[in-house]
This record gives structure tokens, sequence and C-alpha cells, in this order.
């Protein structure tokens, strides 16, 4: 469709007959009701339905969104051919509305009235969101996860029903019969959905190589707070949705103690062997340049080279950018003595003394610590 035609279409909105003056014909003993137009949610709210629309002359009801935005996928009961088996009007009013594809053609209405992306909405309500916190958080109501419940349910009656409802009975400690027997928002379910969500994104990635019958990987690490090397794999393929363009999709995190090139391959290989991911399409690795990955003889490149031939070692440009600016940094006598003096002011402060005053003062301020500025090694 046209944009001139969706911006008509939207303008008009959808035809929804509520006059005493038109009577919708009766098919059956059944007919289009007016309730339908609206619906009820679980505190008892009305939401309209906007994307449903009622045509006089065939006595159907239409999908608007999933006409203007549903594509060649799109459910053609609701786009073409119309619906009007009025006996089980109201489930398949639900099922529809519920469907993943609809819910695309409504967030597309919603990006075309706001004439912007969704993530530039989420990022105008930035204040509402603490960026710095983790996913989770040390409990169940901090981190970005429950920023983002927290904001949805702004716009989401049902959703800020339901935290209202878990609230009231959080609240009633001794009243404990009446206390929710499953809280989806818990650690737990969340925990499981992630996982849940994740497995079906790997899935799909592999699934998606397979077709295009190559792909490279690209690995990078550092160490976490328990001094393990927290080591990232991704692979990078063609995506060809409407035109081929090159993505890179994260499939695996994991940490180990031994960062050899042979300890290193093993994990990427048994990763491999879980997914299903061939070695045969492997045609290209790109890491950084530390004798553990660029080594010839024992590095992790030369021993994926053995068990695939085709995959092109590619030493990481930004790795060697980052060794480049290194040294032009330490030609400098200037700036060699201002890094001389943060290293020697982290020296000072990191006594014991010193060190639990300024924790306790930053503790009022921020959550930041001092870090010790480190060479790079690659």
């Amino acid at each position: 469709m046209t944009n001139i035609l969706i911006n008509f279409i939207i303008a008009v909105g959808p035809c929804q007959p509520c006059t005493n003056k038109f009577q919708y014909p009766v098919t059956n003993k059944r007919s289009m009701n007016i309730t339908y137009y609206r619906k009820v949610n679980i505190d008892g709210s009305l939401n309209p339905r906007n994307w449903l629309s009622y045509s006089t002359t065939l006595d159907k009801v239409f999908c608007l969104y999933c006409i203007m935005f549903g594509g060649p996928k799109s459910n053609t009961f609701w786009t073409q051919h119309g619906v009007n088996n009025w006996k089980n009007i109201k489930r398949d009013l639900e099922r529809h509305e519920a469907s993943s594809l609809h819910k695309d053609c409504e967030y597309a209405n919603m990006t075309w009235l706001a004439n912007k992306r969704i993530q530039d909405h989420l990022l105008s309500n930035k204040l509402d969101i603490i960026m710095e916190n983790p996913f989770w958080g040390s409990n169940s109501n901090e981190g970005n996860f429950m920023c983002l419940i927290k904001l949805m349910a702004k716009t989401v009656p049902t959703l800020r029903a339901y935290m209202d409802n878990n609230e009231k009975l959080r609240r009633k400690k001794s009243d404990k019969i009446s206390r929710p027997y499953i809280n989806l928002l818990s650690y737990g379910h969340v925990k499981k959905i992630t996982e849940i969500i994740k497995i079906k994104i790997t899935k799909s990635i592999i699934q998606t190589i397979k077709e295009n019958r190559a792909y490279s990987i690209i690995l990078d690490g550092t160490y976490d707070v328990s001094k393990k090397e927290c080591i990232a794999l991704l692979v990078r393929y063609i995506e060809d949705d409407l035109h081929p363009h090159p993505v890179e999709r994260i499939i695996h995190v994991f940490t180990t103690s031994e960062t050899t090139g042979e300890n290193i391959k093993k994990h990427v290989f048994s990763k491999f062997n879980d997914l299903g991911l061939p070695l045969d399409y492997l045609v290209g690795q790109s890491m950084d340049g530390a004798g553990n990955m660029r080594g010839v003889y024992k590095g992790m490149q030369a021993l994926i080279l053995k068990e695939a031939p085709k995959a092109i070692y590619i030493w990481c440009h930004a790795h060697r950018l980052n060794l480049v600016v290194a040294h032009v940094c330490g030609c400098k006598i200037e700036i060699k003595k201002a890094m001389g003096i943060l290293d020697e002011l982290y020296n000072f402060m990191n006594g014991v003394r010193r060190q639990g005053v300024f924790v306790k003062y930053q503790m009022r301020k921020s959550k930041k610590s001092l870090k010790r500025i480190k060479n790079t090694t690659w």
C-alpha cells in the first residue's frame, strides 16, 4: 500500500456504526454487536478496538492494521474475505488480536502514527529507566526489567491492573491465602522465560545459517569480577529479509580460568555440537592479536584451521586500532606523565584506610569505583 493510501485510511478511521439508525443484519438469529468494538480488560476497563472495521455492504468485519501493514503473510480472512461467524465472533476477535502477526501490525501502526521508531519512543522516556542497572538487579524491584515493566504499565491497563493486584496482595502479610499462587513477574518465572527466548532466538539464527551455508565467528573476552576470562562468541552471517545484509549475533557467553587456545577452542566447538552448527559452513574467524588467539602453532585460529580449512583468520581491526593508539600515546611525554599520575593516584587511594573512606563517600554519591589503568595486550 502507498503512503498516501495508508494516511487516508488512518485519517478516516474504522467503520463502526453505533447509531440507532443503523440496524445490523441478522443471520441465523445472530448479528454484529457494538460491544465488540471494545475490549474488556481484567480490571473492568474498556479498550477501543480501533483496528476493527465493519463493512455495511458485506456484513463482515476486517482488521485495518493487518490490511495496511500485514503484507503477503497476513491472514486473508481478516484482510480480504472478511469474518462474519457471529456465533464465535468473540473468540475469533480475541484470537486475532493475540496473534503475533496482528501485534506486529499494531506496533507498525503505532510507529507510523508517531513517525519514528518505537526504540526512539523508549529513549524519550529514558528518565523512567535507569540504564546503569543490570537486567534484574539485586532484588525483584530493581533492574532494567522491572523499570521497563513499570514503563509499559503506564500505557497498558491490563498490566497496570495486574501489578496493582500483586502489590495489594503483597501488603496483606497476614492473609496468606489471598496471596497469588503464581507471580509471572517473579525472578524464577522471568529467568525461565528469558531462557526460552534465548533458545528460540538461537534456533532461528542456526536455521538461517544452515540455509545460507556460510558464516564466520567473532570471539572476544575480558576478565570479570571473579578474575575469570569471560568470553563472548558471536556469529556473522547474511540475513535476507527484503535486502541481503550482514548481521552479527551473540550465541554464547562462557567463563574460563584457562585461556589457552586449546581450551577456548574446546568450549567453542562444544557449543557448535550442542547447536548443531556445521563446521563445513565456517568461512571466517576474527579475534584479537594475543598469542593464545593469533599463535601460528597453538593459537586458536591455527587450531580452528585444522578442522575448518575455509575459516580465514582476520586480526580484529578495532583491536589493531587500539594498539596503534596506545603506541601513539606512549610517544608523547605529557600523556605518559598524565597516565603515570593516574596510576599513582590509584595506588595511593588503594590503601586500606583511604579506600574505606573513599568507598563510604562514593556510596552517598554513586556506585562507581576506582580502576587501575591497564595497558592493552593486543
